[in-house]
C-alpha cells in the first residue's frame, strides 16, 4: 500500500500577508489618525469655546428674565478650577431657598473677575429682583495655549462686550472702582 500525502492549502504560497506587512499597515494607519487629530484639534477647541460663551449669555440673560418675571432674586455661582484644566461648573438657584441647581459645565472658561472680587475658586453673582447684576467678566480658553478671550456684561443693562484685551477689562473694572475712564478698545 502506497501512503497518499496530503498537501494542505495552506498556507499558500503568495496568498495572505507576512507579519511584517500586518505591523507595518497597522503603523501607517497609526500615524493617519493622529495626523487627522492634530488638525481637528484647533476647529473642535473653536467651536467649544464659542459655545460656552453663547450659553453662558443665554444663561446671564435667562437669570435676568426670571428675576424680572418673578420679582425675586437669584444667584449665579461660578466654581473655576485654579489651573483651569477642568473648565468652570455654573451653578444657579435662589439666594433664600437653600439649594442650587448644576446648570451646566463651561470646560473653555479660565477666569471669572467682579470689580469687587478678583478670580477665586468660587465666584457669586447676584441677580436682584429688577435684572440687575453687577459688571463681570469672564475669561475663555482660546484655540492656542497663550490665546484667551474675554467677554464683559455690564451689570444694569446686561450689555455683552466681547473680544476684550486683558488692559482692557482691567480699565473697565477701574473706572467702576472710581479710579480712571473706561476704554473697551482693543
Amino acid at each position: 500500500m502506497t501512503m497518499r500525502r496530503y498537501r494542505s492549502s495552506w498556507p499558500v504560497p503568495g496568498r495572505g500577508f507576512t507579519l511584517i506587512e500586518l505591523l507595518a499597515v497597522v503603523v501607517l494607519l497609526s500615524v493617519i489618525t493622529a495626523g487627522f487629530a492634530f488638525t481637528l484639534k484647533r476647529p473642535l477647541s473653536r467651536g467649544r469655546v464659542s459655545s460656552d460663551i453663547s450659553r453662558m449669555i443665554f444663561i446671564d440673560r435667562v437669570m435676568r428674565s426670571e428675576a424680572r418675571r418673578f420679582s425675586r432674586p437669584s444667584r449665579l455661582t461660578f466654581h473655576v478650577d485654579r489651573d483651569g484644566a477642568e473648565g468652570a461648573e455654573l451653578r444657579r438657584g435662589f439666594p433664600k431657598e437653600n439649594r442650587n441647581r448644576r446648570v451646566l459645565s463651561l470646560r473653555s472658561l479660565i477666569e471669572v473677575r467682579t470689580a469687587q472680587q478678583q478670580s477665586g475658586e468660587t465666584v457669586t453673582i447676584d441677580v436682584d429682583s429688577s435684572g440687575a447684576t453687577q459688571t463681570y467678566a469672564m475669561r475663555f480658553r482660546g484655540p492656542a495655549s497663550h490665546s484667551a478671550t474675554w467677554l464683559l456684561i455690564v451689570g444694569g443693562s446686561g450689555q455683552v462686550v466681547l473680544d476684550l484685551d486683558q488692559s482692557a477689562v482691567d480699565n473697565v473694572f477701574r473706572e467702576i472702582s472710581g479710579e480712571t475712564t473706561p476704554s473697551l478698545s482693543k
